[in-house]
């Protein structure tokens, strides 16, 4: 009888630790392709959940430390999603930014607003656009280019002056970017 109840009593221990371990937050991981990988580091007061989005080749995503992600959750977040460029030059980093935001707003009723906008790296090319959403949602999408890969990183939030106050926590995401030379 000592040893079931000993067994059971070890069992949701180690159940319980499980769950308070897998609710740990990550500061940040690795994200990689074929010769290429991204070191994210996510924003102050923010955790980096690399399995909620896996699902949607969403492996960077990002919210603050106190929430618990959920698809339906009324909350902002920011993602980091990659693609490959066909040839590493500011012209192709220019066609597919401008491809993708299309294929991503055309036909849903979003209103879309290139802005510009400087950040810590005066010899990077960065091209920042608006998105408002027909549901009142508020995205920002940041492109930028390492080698070969086209970085997208997005904001989103409920509203604009969400949108605003979240912003710099998307900036510091940004500039904490290591690109890491897997060859």
């Amino acid at each position: 009888m000592r040893n079931r109840i000993f067994f059971v009593l070890n069992f949701f221990l180690s159940i319980c630790l499980n769950n308070v371990y897998s609710q740990e937050a990550l500061v940040g991981g690795i994200i990689y392709g074929n010769n290429w990988a991204l070191l994210l580091k996510a924003p102050d007061g923010w955790r980096m959940d690399q399995e909620s989005l896996a699902h949607v080749g969403i492996y960077g995503l990002f919210y603050e430390k106190e929430k618990t992600f959920s698809a339906q959750a009324n909350m902002p977040i920011i993602y980091v999603q990659t693609t490959k460029l066909n040839e590493i030059s500011d012209e192709e980093f220019k066609r597919m930014t401008h491809f993708d935001i299309n294929n991503r707003t055309s036909n849903t009723g979003s209103s879309v607003q290139q802005i510009r906008h400087t950040f810590q790296e005066e010899n990077k090319i960065y091209f920042l656009f608006n998105v408002d959403l027909p549901n009142g949602r508020r995205e920002r999408f940041v492109y930028t280019r390492y080698g070969e890969v086209l970085v997208i990183i997005v904001l989103h939030t409920r509203n604009d002056i969400e949108r605003d106050t979240i912003f710099p926590k998307m900036v510091q995401l940004i500039n904490d970017i290591v690109p890491i030379d897997k060859r």
